[in-house]
């Protein structure tokens, strides 16, 4: 596991030899790999103005869409569930989150982690727009990854699956 350095400024997180994501910590909006750029433009359609969206990340690998989330739509409450505690460590020493973020990395799998966001129904306060997005439904899986079969989302709503409070978005590790 490590952090490559490019001569952009930019990092990409290898682990056992397969880029797992990309951070330029001076341009968070740059995503470079096109299964984030598919979660960005899910939760662009979702919430088109700068408000704030309570997101849970199945997945944080170098926290990508966090800190992509964090800068286009400021205070929004995130939870990134990533297993890998050594991975978390060299993100967080490598590339530090930015300041004022509201991201919590729970060292649980997207398994463990996530059956709240398949059972959770939205508060009659809440004003966030809800969806659940599957990685199944991704264009196709990050390399090096295969896409997770037992994955607990369910892509939109409709009558038979209410819609929650949160944004469920990425692959566990």
């Amino acid at each position: 596991m490590s952090v490559v350095w490019d001569e952009r400024g930019g990092a990409t997180v290898v682990r056992d030899g397969f880029p797992q994501s990309y951070v330029d910590p001076d341009d968070p909006l740059l995503l470079v790999f096109e299964y984030v750029e598919q979660f960005a433009l899910v939760l662009q359609a979702l919430r088109p103005d700068p408000a704030p969206l309570a997101v849970t990340h199945v997945g944080g690998a170098g926290m990508t869409l966090a800190r992509w989330l964090h800068r286009t739509h400021p205070g929004s409450p995130q939870i990134v569930l990533e297993p890998d505690v050594a991975l978390t460590e060299l993100v967080r020493r490598e590339l530090p989150l930015p300041r004022g973020h509201r991201i919590r990395v729970r060292p649980v799998t997207g398994q463990r982690g996530c059956p709240p966001c398949a059972t959770a129904r939205p508060t009659s306060s809440s004003s966030t727009p809800t969806t659940r997005v599957s990685c199944r439904e991704s264009s196709r899986a990050p390399a090096g990854r295969r896409r997770w079969p037992g994955c607990c989302h369910r892509t939109g709503s409709s009558s038979s699956t209410p819609p929650t409070s949160r944004v469920c978005a990425g692959c566990p590790g």
